[in-house]
């Protein structure tokens, strides 16, 4: 069991005045030492009880169906509302029996349920994701399998779930999509045990569902679960091999999983083994690289830079000297790659990347003195906002390594180079300024998805540096509403 799912809980009983009782729970990868590092709860954990989460339990009386009042609510002296029986259609085999058991019918009503609720989430969010995307997402690829293993199915639709219980304000979907995740791990476990299984593209579907949950809703109140999920999800793709995500499906979920991967070994300061050149060409052997790939490409370098510069960093002068010139071509090489896709992006549109319009001050620090940013971007699309954003935010990253040490590196090239700071400022500005088009109006359940990373990556440097505090504050308050729309776990961040 998680200590942190150990700690709320404890504290929620304690709180409560009842004595805490533990029942051990084994992970999911437990018992999978190839996968090493990627331990998650399963049914035994208070993850998979509402009520452990600050959700009151219900007791829900049956309601009997007499005309014109229901006895339940003559007994306890109410108005009766009424009530109807929702028609459900199910497709029937004819020449089935016509005798089957009661939990035959239940479960058919379930199923047919359940379809409702995918139907209904892919035409709200489908062509919104796929928007965003180069090419179809994930996500839609899943939903529209002909076949669905146990664990796809449970966490595609947990996820699904999810997001219709928060856009609706559904409390009673949300807690469903609690117990479709917990079905979801549980069935993932017996996958990953399963040698026919563990490397099939719909288990690695549902790992990716179930991180993508972490973010949504974030069960355990800590970003460890989601940690762990980003763990696995390396150690599946390289258990996999590089052969597996050249094409089709498994390409596709390649895409959507690398950039959590990379996020979580920077964070770490661990080089990622996605900045190796197998990885970096041989999934696009069939394929063209999109803007967000190249990115991606740059990003995936920086966990491995970032550390040899606290290695830098310890050095004696003499051994600064012989590293300082290597590090100085790395950055110059990041710097030339990420100015080409800026160029690239600009030639393929006909008119403006991005312009500038009034902000609609939908996040003013001080109504009295108007908004921190009066300039907001507009984009042609939303594409186009994410690729700048992400951009954007990869030079503030790079540039701000570079100056934390630029004053080293302009001793050692002895006038031989260039050595110079980095505007950081302006690219974290535009990032904000573009905030505004990806939360407004019809756009913000897409628009959200793309800007919470640029965002939170901006508010950890401006708070490394500790001298803009209505910056980090503006930027706390837009992650504040990307909690609200559906990223909780940005609270525990």
């Amino acid at each position: 069991m998680f200590s942190h799912e150990k700690t709320v809980v404890e504290k929620q009983k304690a709180a409560e005045g009842a004595p805490v009782q533990w029942r051990e729970a084994s992970g999911h990868w437990a018992r999978a030492p190839h996968l090493l590092g990627w331990h998650l709860a399963t049914c035994n954990s208070p993850l998979a009880h509402p009520h452990s989460l600050g959700m009151p339990e219900l007791t829900i009386a049956q309601c009997g169906e007499q005309r014109p009042q229901c006895q339940q609510c003559t007994r306890s002296n109410r108005s009766c509302p009424g009530y109807r029986r929702n028609p459900v259609f199910i497709q029937v085999n004819p020449a089935a029996s016509s005798e089957s058991s009661p939990q035959h019918h239940l479960s058919l009503i379930r199923t047919a349920y359940q379809q409702q609720l995918l139907g209904d989430f892919h035409e709200q969010y489908i062509p919104d994701i796929d928007h965003v995307s180069e090419s179809r997402s994930w996500l839609s690829a899943l939903l529209q399998l002909p076949f669905q293993t146990k664990a796809s199915k449970a966490s595609g639709l947990a996820l699904c779930t999810a997001m219709l219980g928060r856009t609706r304000a559904n409390p009673g979907l949300v807690r469903e999509s609690l117990d479709l995740y917990t079905r979801g791990l549980r069935e993932l476990q017996l996958a990953l045990l399963s040698p026919s299984m563990v490397r099939h593209d719909e288990t690695l579907a549902a790992c990716l569902a179930l991180a993508m949950y972490e973010i949504m809703e974030c069960p355990g109140r800590q970003i460890s679960g989601y940690y762990h999920h980003c763990r696995g999800l390396m150690s599946l793709i390289k258990l996999r091999g590089v052969d597996a995500h050249k094409s089709g499906f498994g390409h596709q979920l390649f895409l959507a999983i690398r950039a959590h991967g990379i996020m979580y070994d920077l964070g770490q300061l661990t080089p990622s083994f996605m900045a190796n050149r197998v990885w970096i060409e041989k999934p696009w052997e069939n394929t063209t690289k999109s803007p967000s790939d190249r990115i991606t490409d740059c990003m995936a370098h920086l966990p491995r830079l970032f550390h040899d510069i606290e290695t830098y960093t310890s050095l004696s002068c003499v051994e600064k000297e012989a590293m300082a010139l290597d590090l100085i071509a790395d950055f110059q090489f990041l710097d030339t790659s990420l100015q080409d896709i800026y160029n690239e992006l600009k030639g393929s549109k006909t008119g403006p990347l991005y312009w500038s319009s009034l902000s609609r001050d939908f996040n003013s620090a001080d109504p009295m003195k108007g908004p921190l940013f009066p300039i907001a971007f507009q984009f042609p699309d939303l594409k186009t906002a994410g690729n700048l954003m992400t951009y954007w935010a990869t030079c503030a990253l790079i540039w701000n390594a570079w100056n934390s040490i630029y004053e080293d590196f302009r001793h050692v090239a002895h006038g031989k180079i260039t050595i110079s700071p980095r505007d950081i400022s302006s690219v974290i500005v535009n990032v904000c300024q573009s905030a505004e088009f990806c939360l407004h109006g019809t756009k913000s359940v897409r628009g959200g998805y793309i800007a919470t990373m640029p965002l939170a990556i901006c508010k950890e440097i401006l708070q490394s540096h500790g001298n803009q505090p209505q910056q980090v504050e503006w930027i706390q308050r837009a992650l504040k509403a990307l909690e609200n729309r559906g990223a909780r776990i940005l609270k525990y961040i």
